[in-house]
């Protein structure tokens, strides 16, 4: 007999825009899905498919930079006119 994975069930009650509420309504009635379970289903994929945030690089340990782009010695050469 297969073992089966247990389908543990958390709700969370989510903040979102009415016009997401709309969307899902009309998503669900085209389907022919009930709203929840479409909702569950689309929070699962989004989840599941959802990379973690790259982490920020460590700075090395050196002067702080301004941020203006380098001078060129080939502008600093002309002559102005």
């Amino acid at each position: 007999m297969k073992d089966k994975t247990p389908v543990v069930k958390q709700l969370y009650r989510l903040s979102i825009e009415p016009r997401v509420v709309d969307q899902l309504a009309k998503l669900a009635n085209r389907m022919g899905e009930p709203r929840s379970r479409l909702a569950t289903r689309l929070f699962t994929d989004a989840v599941m498919s959802a990379r973690a945030a790259a982490r920020p690089a460590k700075r090395s340990v050196g002067p702080i930079p301004t941020g203006a782009p380098a001078r060129s010695s080939r502008l600093e050469a002309k002559a102005p006119r």
